[in-house]
């Protein structure tokens, strides 16, 4: 699967959940191609494997609306210990999509530590999330990610990408802005 294709499902399933959405590096570009109005959602920009704690906070500090961050293999790795705080602090409103290629991609494509042995579900489930599970397919992935992110959580999915180059074109975005409008977007109810 393309990760436009990846993206396209989870914008869907954001919308049709109400959901807060989160998108960090290279899933940025697409989901503001996708989806560009979808009205509570922010990206993690400078900040390379913070956006499971951003969506983590969002969690807690909203804790009737579902979350979803859309995250990367390589960014995750770099904040890897945010998956016990995860598990810890059982926000069961939270699901982290991984958007799983084995490579630091925005950086390059280099190949990330652990690509061929680590298991991200495995590490999930190890640090007390309720659900994980990994998806290949398109198919698959839309028949099963709005009972992910209704299950209580916290949930993982890591959905199998094809590599790709690089995003050329970026979004031009300023967290600032985009805190404020999802502040005043929760504030309207």
């Amino acid at each position: 699967m393309r990760r436009r294709e990846a993206v396209e499902i989870l914008t869907a399933a954001c919308r049709r959940a109400g959901a807060l959405s989160v998108a960090t590096m290279q899933a940025v570009p697409v989901w503001h191609e996708v989806a560009p109005d979808l009205p509570l959602h922010m990206d993690m920009l400078g900040a390379m494997g913070s956006a499971s704690s951003l969506g983590l906070g969002l969690a807690l500090g909203a804790p009737g609306r579902p979350v979803v961050v859309a995250d990367g293999d390589g960014c995750l790795m770099m904040q890897l210990g945010s998956l016990v705080t995860i598990g810890h602090a059982r926000a069961a409103n939270l699901t982290l999509a991984v958007l799983y290629n084995g490579t630091y991609e925005t950086s390059g494509n280099q190949p990330i530590p652990g690509a061929e042995t680590a298991d991200f579900v495995a590490l999930a489930r190890a640090s007390g999330f309720a659900n994980a599970c990994r998806i290949a397919g398109a198919d698959e992935l839309s028949r099963q990610i709005d009972g992910l992110i209704a299950a209580a959580g916290p949930n993982m999915v890591v959905i199998d990408i094809a590599r790709e180059e690089p995003a050329a074109n970026w979004p031009a975005l300023s967290m600032k802005k985009q805190i404020q409008d999802l502040r005043a977007a929760l504030a309207a109810g």
